[in-house]
């Protein structure tokens, strides 16, 4: 007898350590790819296959973050039949479905016909939108469901969704923006163009303005997010090369000193009417374009980002974030200098504390050039998806 309880004790005791080291996943795999078919069959669910690869990075955090999670796992477990393959060890499989990348979600009718797909790394909320789809299509689609033969497949979830694509675009666009304002030939020029203009005093005629800079930087967006999306990806590698000349530009003093003394050249502004409110807003739009040539290596490496992506509308919000940072650059500096000129500062004070926020501004203009450069060169080396995918990993809800 007490033999036998100490076998009962081990073989219990074994069951738990096999259980503990069971992966953290509570999904129900099967076995093999033939018994999910069957099983599918049977029970009338659509299968679930999850391709993976052991070195995959992106798999593990998929794995981790997103199968891992509850909800997902209960659905999956109710309403799917699921089965993982491994790229190692079922290479012909992963081949037959053209399978390019892990992770790779593949969804198949309870007959085995294809659904769609999923390529990369999605957020929670992206996968769950994608399972649910699914299941409408099975519970609406009865003819694919009665065809045993191989349909077409369709992405269920963009491999490359609009939150990866904003997500190095946004911040960098805001940062860039606020950098801008002190460059050497627009910082010097806003005691006279707006201190002169009485707008500090006229803060409708502020406000005004800045929505028309906020406005000509937006339709900016607008443009180089149209040609984008007819360039496609002709252009990119080239686009992604002039992330590091811009950056080189930036972070030399001598090229940047070339670039400013080429650009220095600003457009008249004294001719223009701030009568109103009106007045201001289209004071805002001119100077937007103005000074665009002042700040040619900065907004440029933000158009080229709403180039690349190729949406009208994600380039307009790209510049839209450029354009609020420089804004509010500018009010904190028109705020600033207006207060020292109300004081009844000398000139020489004055243009003592633009020249020191013009050198804080050049230091910040090379860290940003660094940040092109290295953008650029893990672009051009096809690692983009790679960073977009492990930043979205982070700060994506879980």
């Amino acid at each position: 007898m007490a033999r036998l309880t100490i076998a009962v004790l081990l073989i219990l005791s074994l069951m738990a350590i096999v259980a503990l080291c069971q992966p953290p996943s509570t999904i129900k795999w099967v076995d093999s790819y033939n018994q999910a078919l069957k099983l599918a069959d049977a029970e009338d669910k659509p299968v679930f296959i999850y391709f993976y690869s052991s070195k995959c990075v992106f798999c593990k955090l998929f794995e981790k973050y997103i199968l891992s999670d509850p909800d997902v796992s209960n659905l999956l477990n109710k309403k799917f039949i699921s089965v993982a393959i491994s790229l190692e060890e079922n290479g012909e499989l992963a081949l037959s479905y053209e399978v390019v990348g892990t992770p790779t979600s593949y969804f198949l009718y309870p007959n085995g016909t294809s659904i769609g797909y999923i390529v990369g790394y999605v957020s929670k909320k992206q996968f769950m939108d994608s399972l649910r789809k699914v299941l409408d299509i099975v519970g609406r689609n009865t003819e694919a469901r009665e065809d045993r033969g191989v349909s077409s497949s369709t992405t269920l979830s963009e491999s490359r969704s609009s939150y990866e694509k904003l997500i190095i675009s946004i911040p960098l666009a805001i940062t860039a923006g606020a950098i801008s304002v002190f460059s050497p030939c627009i910082l010097p020029l806003i005691p006279v163009v707006l201190l002169g203009k009485g707008l500090v005093s006229r803060r409708n005629r502020l406000l005004a303005l800045m929505i028309g800079l906020t406005l000509s930087y937006t339709l900016l967006g607008v443009v180089a997010g149209t040609v984008g999306y007819f360039l496609k990806d002709i252009a990119e590698e080239i686009l992604y090369a002039s992330l590091i000349i811009f950056g080189l530009i930036l972070v030399s003093d001598k090229l940047s000193k070339i670039f400013v003394k080429l650009s220095s050249y600003i457009p008249s502004s004294s001719r223009l009417s701030l009568r109103g409110v009106p007045g201001g807003f289209m004071f805002g739009a001119f100077i937007g374009i103005a000074w665009s040539p002042c700040i040619g290596p900065i907004i440029s490496s933000i158009l080229i980002n709403a180039v690349v992506i190729g949406s009208a509308l994600e380039g307009a919000l790209i510049m839209f974030t450029f354009s609020l940072g420089f804004a509010l650059s500018l009010v904190i500096i028109v705020k600033v200098l207006g207060d020292l000129a109300s004081k009844g500062r000398k000139r020489r004070i004055l243009h003592g504390k633009i020249e020191e926020l013009i050198l804080r501004g050049r230091k910040l203009e090379r860290v940003f050039g660094i940040i092109l450069i290295i953008l650029g060169i893990i672009y051009l080396m096809g690692l983009g998806r790679e960073l977009e995918l492990l930043i979205s990993s982070i700060f994506s809800p879980k």
